[in-house]
């Protein structure tokens, strides 16, 4: 009688342990993937341009509840483990941005670019449904200096935010 008192506390103890990670990956796998792909920089440095990407994953990813959000570097260790030809970087228009999301069974794909006019800086961001294959939304916005950048990235990032639903 003591045995199967202590095994119904020992699986009760498991449910009570277990069922909130059960719940958690019934959420995760109702949710959407949103790959943001890697920003391409024109007149811009590398290194910049890689660090307001991060940036501009880290803000996506806190502003959206509706997507799990994978950062480039995320998906391009993945593409890499599936030996995929296509590599997230190199992929820049609708069709293989597609191919991508498809891959990585995102629903939403988020790319840009960093450029120059002038003296201003501009970023521009857009958002590809990877089922339609097309753009659903774009956003720019310009800065004056490398220092608002930051604050830059965030504010093009929240216009296509708008445009995010399950």
């Amino acid at each position: 009688m003591k045995r199967f008192m202590l095994l119904t506390l020992l699986a009760m103890g498991a449910l009570v342990v277990f069922t909130p990670f059960a719940g958690a990956q019934e959420t995760a796998a109702s949710k959407g993937k949103l790959i943001i792909n890697e920003l391409k920089a024109t007149g811009v440095d590398d290194n910049t341009v890689a660090t307001l990407g991060d940036v501009l994953c880290s803000h996506v990813a806190s502003k959206t509840t509706d997507y799990d959000t994978m950062c480039a570097q995320d998906a391009k260790v993945i593409l890499q483990s599936k030996n995929n030809e296509v590599l997230l970087g190199g992929c820049d228009d609708e069709k293989c941005l597609a191919e991508v999301g498809n891959i990585l069974q995102a629903k939403l794909v988020l790319t840009g670019s960093i450029g120059t006019v002038g003296k201003k800086f501009v970023i521009n961001l857009s958002l590809l449904d990877v089922e339609k294959g097309q753009t659903v939304a774009r956003a720019t916005h310009d800065v004056a200096s490398l220092e608002d950048m930051l604050d830059g990235i965030k504010s093009a990032a929240d216009k296509l935010i708008k445009n995010i639903k399950k």
